[in-house]
This record gives structure tokens, sequence and C-alpha cells, in this order.
């Protein structure tokens, strides 16, 4: 964030939200946030996300939370978030797959350098979703392809 007479501007689009909302709510949101994203290419960044949420909620609210994961005997845990905005660069520099969803959002057009068996092969195309582990890539030619996040050796953003 850059301050600029008085005024604040950030790097990218700020979209707040408030959500006047229920305790079920909230631990729907904190709680289910952390659960749905398990195992997802989107696990980093709604992780991020509901620790952010749990960190604004009063002290109250976070013992009712705390309290029935306690009592599930979940080991899911919150981190205190600092509250201040994240450049998308830097979200996307944390790691591949916060880059893939980056790439995702934006259908941006991109080389993938892949590895099958043992040998690389490449492909061009726009991710069209991401789901657990798997990127699928839709390519003009052969419709798509679905490729390992662990099977990825290069991602290239082809300018066009």
């Amino acid at each position: 964030m850059d301050r600029k007479d008085g005024r604040r501007y950030y790097p990218s689009a700020v979209h707040p939200i408030f959500l006047p909302l229920n305790m079920t709510e909230v631990y729907a949101m904190t709680v289910g946030l952390k659960r749905v994203a398990e195992n997802t290419s989107y696990q980093s960044i709604m992780d991020d996300m509901a620790d952010w949420i749990y960190s604004q909620l009063s002290p109250y609210a976070q013992k009712i939370i705390n309290k029935s994961l306690h009592l599930q005997m979940s080991d899911m845990e919150f981190k205190t978030r600092e509250q201040k905005f994240l450049k998308e660069g830097f979200l996307v520099d944390r790691n591949r797959k916060n880059r893939l969803v980056y790439i995702e959002k934006r259908r941006a057009i991109v080389r993938i350098i892949f590895k099958e068996k043992d040998e690389a092969k490449e492909i061009e195309g726009r991710i069209s979703y991401l789901r657990g582990d798997m990127v699928r890539i839709e390519t003009e030619s052969s419709g798509y392809l679905e490729v390992s996040c662990n099977d990825i050796i290069d991602i290239q953003e082809i300018k066009k």
C-alpha cells in the first residue's frame, strides 16, 4: 500500500467484505474454509483467509471455535494473521500452487513443462481448473490434458 495526497493506493484491486454473521456461520466460514481446502491447490490461500478471519474475531468467538475443535479432538489450528493487505505478487511467489490459482484466475496462456514417465513434455493452453493435486489445461488443438502438480517442472506465461 502506498500513500499519496492523504489517500491509500493498493497495487491491485481491494475487495472489502463486511459480513454480519451469527456464530454458526462464523464457525462454518473459518473451520469450513480450512476443511474444504485441505489437500487442494487452494489450501495455502484459503488457510490464510481463515486465519485472517479468525484473527479478527472476538476472544469469545475464538473460544467457541477452539472449544468445538477440542471436543472433536481436531488438530486444526489458527495462526495469528497480521491485518494487512497482501500484494498478489507476494501471494503468487509463496508457492507453486498459489501461482497456479493466480494463473487460473487470469486465464493466462501458459506453457507448462511436465514429467511424463521419465520424459519431459510441454503443453500450451489455459488452466481451466485445479482439483486436488491435478491441473487441467485446455488447449486449442487437443481439448485438454490433466497433469499432477508434482509433475510440473516449469510454468511460463506466454505474452500475446
